[in-house]
């Protein structure tokens, strides 16, 4: 008897040991599937997180600049990259009447088909398609700011240009778009042009100049200025540039200049004479700085039409 109530007791004492063991299982389990409440935003650590991370987000949204450029806020560099995003780190302009040849430099900027194209863009909204030139890359893309320009790009459709735009003096946006993917937007000045279309060649004509490569830019532009009846004693291809307040530095025609290119490079300082023939050294000196220059060409002393050219900061 006293055997049995023995047993008994150890199977109570068992049964009161396992039941105390499932309180605490159910206990911890219930604290591991509700998390505490915060009591300030009423919300699970989980949720607050979540909500951390999304005003991150939205911080950073906000605070996305745009991507139209100017000179002055362009990426200094940008890397190919296969699907790579296009970028445009520079123009070799910024503004010039139609007709201006531009390069855009950059990166990532080859389509289907290896193809190398941009776009013109205005204020409405409305686009030019701008065919790249022979010698465009994926670095490089050469176009002409001709006018009027396809609003679409009918290159593989075979199809008449449907939509014309016409470029008139003003802001645009030019940009390219490799594969649909749209690189970040530089502006670009189209400006009114007072330069004659064409000009000839002729003995002892009369120095014109047509167009320049560029309009404006930095101390250090290389620059190609137009037109012809440019070479003068012994063949010398040179010109000037002139200051508001009519000083100049002398521009050395550099290799490859003919009696219609002229390639100088905007260097400062220059000098103020031609001492070419002299071989005496120079006794003075003009130092460009940012604002408005003419430039022109003055074989056998007769004096060209003068350019307007914009020095602007690098």
């Amino acid at each position: 008897m006293d055997q049995k109530r023995y047993i008994n007791i150890i199977i109570l004492i068992v049964l009161v040991v396992i039941l105390a063991v499932g309180v605490g299982y159910l206990t911890l389990s219930k604290k591991r599937t509700l998390p505490p409440v915060s009591p300030i935003t009423n919300q699970t650590p989980e949720n607050t997180s979540t909500q951390n991370q999304m005003s991150l987000t939205n911080t950073s949204t906000q605070q996305t600049p745009s991507t139209t450029s100017s000179s002055s806020s362009l990426p200094t560099t940008c890397k190919d990259e296969p699907e790579g995003v296009p970028v445009i780190t520079s123009l070799s302009a910024y503004s010039g009447p139609v007709g201006t040849k531009l390069e855009i430099r950059g990166c990532n900027f080859k389509g289907f088909e290896g193809d190398v194209d941009a776009w013109i863009e205005n204020s409405k909204g409305e686009r030019g398609f701008l065919h790249g030139e022979p010698g465009s890359t994926n670095n490089i893309i050469k176009v002409t700011l001709n006018s009027p320009l396809c609003q679409e790009n009918t290159s593989y459709s075979g199809l008449p240009c449907s939509k014309w735009l016409t470029l008139t003096p003003g802001k645009y946006k030019i940009y390219t778009l490799p594969w649909g993917e749209e690189s970040n937007k530089v502006e670009f000045t189209i400006l009114p042009s007072s330069l004659p279309t064409t000009c000839k060649d002729e003995p002892e004509g009369v120095p014109v100049i047509t167009s320049l490569s560029a309009y404006s830019g930095p101390v250090g532009t290389k620059l190609e200025i137009r037109g012809c009846n440019f070479k003068g004693f012994e063949g010398d291809v040179d010109a000037w540039i002139e200051n508001s307040k009519g000083e100049r530095g002398f521009l050395h025609g550099e290799p490859g200049s003919t009696n219609n290119i002229i390639k100088v490079t905007l260097n400062s300082p220059l000098c103020q004479e031609n001492t070419s023939y002299s071989g005496l050294p120079c006794s003075k000196w003009l130092t460009l700085t940012p604002g408005k220059y003419k430039i022109y060409t003055l074989p056998w002393g007769e004096e060209s039409n003068k350019v307007e050219f914009t020095i602007v900061n690098p």
